[in-house]
């Protein structure tokens, strides 16, 4: 092999990633456009010990009125536990974040189950809710295929942890890359479709909300 083939040896992998990380972006941007952006998605999988997750959802300039850009995290102390939370930017009404700890109870070929606990909390208003007891579940469908969501009952803390409803949601979990070696930087990219029935607010002349993400593990 002569030097430009060693060159050109070296060089491929990263035109790969550059192509590949190319058509992420576009896909991620003609989705945006298509769908009303309304935030990432729970499941019943757990992160993975030392591994990072994000979920990403944008509404682009506040395109659909009821959307919300949405930043999803989690990090995998052990193969079953996570600390999780998000920060949600909706088109209408305050900010607000969410922290807890997740617990993968249930692991198995065909399905995962998980619960978790958390406070959300607005700003600048002093709204506060206990999300608990959480249900999250994933089904493995094949190949990498998944149905995942969850059930969340929410309390309001400020009126003695009151029961005000059971938020929902259900997505189909679509793997985009799976990265087969060791020593790679994302180790999963995955793009999710689904819908979301809240509790605080309700959907234009429906019960659901359609919402997408796309999900990254470092």
């Amino acid at each position: 092999m002569d030097y430009f083939d060693k060159h050109n040896a070296r060089i491929l992998p990263h035109r790969k990633l550059i192509k590949f990380f190319f058509f992420v972006i576009l896909s991620f941007c003609f989705c945006a456009n298509l769908l009303n952006a309304s935030g990432g998605y729970d499941n019943g999988t757990a992160t993975g010990k030392g591994r990072l997750g994000l979920d990403l959802t944008w509404n682009p300039i506040n395109l659909f009125p009821q959307g919300q850009s949405y930043f999803v995290m989690a990090y995998g102390f052990t193969d079953k536990f996570d600390i999780h939370g998000y920060y949600s930017i909706p088109v209408n009404g305050s900010d607000n974040y969410y922290f807890g700890l997740f617990y993968q109870f249930y692991k198995n070929k065909y399905l995962d189950l998980a619960s978790a606990i958390g406070l959300r909390q607005y700003i600048p208003k002093s709204n506060r809710h206990l999300f608990a007891p959480q249900i999250l579940y994933t089904i493995n469908v094949f190949n990498g295929l998944r149905i995942g969501g969850s059930l969340v009952e929410l309390r309001d803390i400020d009126r003695k942890n009151k029961n005000i409803g059971i938020s929902s949601d259900i997505s189909l979990i679509i793997p985009l890359f799976k990265n087969r070696l060791k020593n790679g930087i994302v180790n999963s990219l995955d793009f999710c479709i689904g819908v979301f029935r809240p509790v605080l607010w309700k959907p234009n002349d429906r019960k659901w909300h359609p919402t997408y993400s796309i999900d990254i593990i470092f």
